[in-house]
């Protein structure tokens, strides 16, 4: 509004992009039985002292995750409705944990650098493929390879198109499932 003959410089591409070093793996699942599948693969992930961030879409489901899980696992939560001093103290507890989860809305999504995070579960697949990018970014940094779980229901499927264009860019395998 206020340029004349404004120029726009870009370093680098202006596709949105993931980390080939963020395997990404899609879960197939029926939207009732995503907690179950959750806390099945949290089980296993706890065994191997991971930290793993776990995504939700709303407050209320990263509060309700926190309640079922919080009696078995060492689990914290940050999201938009937590003051700024809670959520530092959410992030530094599970910063400086050996393992534990986080579970977090895309509050956590950009900008957060956990040096030691093992993987990334999208427990509900994000709206837009920006987030989901930005979510699974929070793994594998450094040179270091992660690991991103995504829940993929049926109410997902119209995301499935850009998801196949963002993983064969990362050179990883396309689900056959995730085709049909």
């Amino acid at each position: 509004d206020y340029l004349n003959d404004p120029v726009r410089m870009n370093c680098g591409s202006t596709e949105l992009m993931a980390n080939p070093d963020v395997r990404q793996h899609i879960i197939f699942c029926d939207g009732p039985h995503k907690k179950t599948i959750l806390d099945r693969m949290l089980g296993d992930m706890m065994k191997n002292e991971t930290k793993v961030l776990v995504f939700a879409e709303t407050k209320r489901m990263v509060d309700e995750l926190h309640a079922d899980l919080m009696r078995k696992y060492n689990v914290t939560v940050m999201h938009g409705g937590k003051e700024q001093r809670a959520r530092d103290m959410a992030l530094n507890r599970f910063k400086n944990a050996r393992n534990g989860i986080l579970i977090a809305t895309d509050v956590c999504a950009r900008g957060l650098d956990i040096e030691d995070l093992g993987m990334v579960i999208n427990f509900d697949f994000p709206r837009e493929m920006e987030s989901y990018v930005h979510r699974i970014g929070r793994t594998g940094r450094a040179g270091r390879q992660g690991d991103a779980f995504s829940l993929f229901t049926r109410d997902n499927s119209g995301m499935a198109k850009e998801l196949m264009k963002i993983m064969d860019g990362a050179g990883q395998p396309i689900p056959d499932q995730l085709r049909e």
